[in-house]
């Protein structure tokens, strides 16, 4: 689980932008809005032809090409956004997030390290470079930038469920434990954590708790929790 994209203030700073600029961008942000993404990045190329310094239009049109799984364009389009402004966490970020879904662990570690150069109080780069880390293998960077991710905002289930997870990968139980609770605590409807507590606790020899646990994720509707239930809880 992770997050992805930051916005910005799309709406906000036109007065610099030619009536044309202006209107091309807003009638992009629309289409996103309506999740017409093609359109969208229709309306946003012209609005880069008028003005290729536009880094409202890039970021934009990055989410668009998001949306469409088209993550070898969000790389491109950002590097672009970059020769404009370097000073901009987003483009590194926004970059970061497709190269982890292109299985670019090494490139998007990078860039989520100079995302947080710029932006080094923002909880969801932590998030996401930690998903990065564990998916490489490196664990305890991976809890480490989930730690700091939890400094920054308490209130953050995917953090206590990415560390959960990774606590898993490292025999750390009753941590693991520890985390799902506290993802449930903050979204007592997410049946894939209600599965892996339930795991862990008949891990741990509470199997009792851990079927009440897995018949909830069952409940919920998480597809891996009937086996399970079937072999340790019947």
């Amino acid at each position: 689980m992770k997050k992805y994209f930051f916005f910005g203030c799309l709406y906000l700073g036109f007065v610099s932008c030619s009536p044309g600029e202006k209107e091309l961008l807003e009638a992009g942000i629309s289409k996103i809005e309506v999740e017409e993404y093609q359109e969208a990045i229709n309306y946003l190329d012209r609005a880069l032809a008028i003005n290729p310094e536009n880094i409202k239009a890039y970021n934009a049109k990055s989410f668009a090409l998001f949306a469409l799984k088209e993550y070898q364009g969000v790389v491109e389009n950002n590097l672009e956004a970059i020769k404009v402004n370097r000073n901009d966490y987003k483009p590194f970020y926004n970059m970061a997030n497709a190269r982890l879904e292109l299985g670019q662990l090494e490139e998007a570690i990078t860039d989520y390290t100079k995302a947080i150069g710029i932006k080094p109080n923002e909880a969801d780069i932590y998030l996401n470079r930690g998903t990065a880390y564990y998916r490489a293998g490196a664990y305890p960077k991976a809890i480490e930038d989930f730690n700091f991710a939890e400094k920054l905002d308490k209130n953050m289930a995917s953090i206590f469920y990415n560390r959960a997870k990774t606590y898993l990968k490292i025999d750390s139980v009753e941590l693991s434990i520890r985390d799902f609770t506290q993802t449930i605590n903050l979204t007592p409807d997410h049946g894939e954590a209600h599965y892996w507590l339930g795991l862990s606790k008949i891990l741990c020899g509470n199997a009792r708790e851990g079927c009440v646990n897995l018949k909830k994720s069952k409940a919920l509707g998480y597809k891996n929790a009937a086996e399970v239930i079937t072999k340790n809880c019947e």
